[in-house]
This record gives structure tokens, C-alpha cells and sequence, in this order.
């Protein structure tokens, strides 16, 4: 399973660990397809705490997608399809903020400047300027 592909950067232990991680030469570091983030969308949108906490469906996505999954996508071509293949689920809801970037992580690690990359790209993103992140078209 690609490990990099979903990864809270922000969270303190994953800082931590991050050098280990990036030493690794199994660990993936970008997305391939958005296969394995659509399915952990799918486990987390299911999950009976994630739906206790969020009853709302739109909201429970609006979570799941602007605090809980993150990727990375080496290409254009790569980041398109994944980004239809992990947001283009549902034609009535859209999905207007999400952490899927398109970033080749592998010259980032290689210089040792992936950790400010990181936060070039996710760091300064928390504050949505919409106050749902999301809506229904009708």
C-alpha cells in the first residue's frame, strides 16, 4: 500500500517518523491512480464513529477530505485521474477543498527539503474560504 499517498503531514509524529519513512525504499510516496485514497474515503465515510460524529453525509466528506486524507501526484496525467477518480463519485455534490496535489515528492526527499514542500503545500491551506467547503447543486 502506498503509505505516502495518505499521510496527515501536520501531525507531530508523522514529522517525526518522516525522515524513516522517506529512507524507506518501499514506501510510495505519491499516488498512482487515487485507488487507495478513494478506498480509505470509503472506509472512513462508513466508519460508525465517523458517522456518529458527522450525521450529515456532505459534512462527513468535508471532513474526511479537508482534515483526514492527503496525496501527492507526480504528474499531471496522474493528478487528473486521480483527482476524478476520488472526487468525481457523485455529480450533485462537489467537493470544493481537498489535499490532493499535484507534487513530485521524490526531488523534495532526494535534496532533504520535503519537509518544507510540505508545508509550501499543506501548511498554510487550513483555513477554507467558503463556510461549508462544500455544496449541492440542484
Amino acid at each position: 500500500m502506498p503509505l505516502g499517498s495518505l499521510i496527515d503531514f501536520n501531525h507531530p509524529v508523522i514529522r517525526k517518523a518522516l525522515p524513516l519513512l522517506l529512507r524507506d525504499k518501499t514506501t510510495g510516496r505519491n499516488m498512482k491512480s487515487g485507488m487507495y485514497i478513494a478506498e480509505i474515503v470509503k472506509r472512513l465515510f462508513r466508519s460508525s464513529r465517523m458517522q456518529t460524529l458527522y450525521p450529515d453525509d456532505a459534512r462527513r466528506l468535508k471532513h474526511i477530505f479537508e482534515k483526514q486524507v492527503y496525496g501527492l501526484a507526480p504528474t499531471e496525467i496522474i493528478y487528473r485521474i486521480a483527482l476524478a477518480y476520488v472526487l468525481g463519485f457523485a455529480e450533485d455534490l462537489k467537493i470544493e477543498k481537498n489535499n490532493l496535489r499535484k507534487f513530485d515528492a521524490l526531488p523534495a526527499a532526494k535534496a532533504g527539503t520535503l519537509e518544507t514542500e510540505l508545508d509550501r503545500l499543506f501548511g498554510g491551506d487550513t483555513k477554507s474560504n467558503s463556510s461549508d467547503g462544500c455544496s449541492r447543486e440542484r
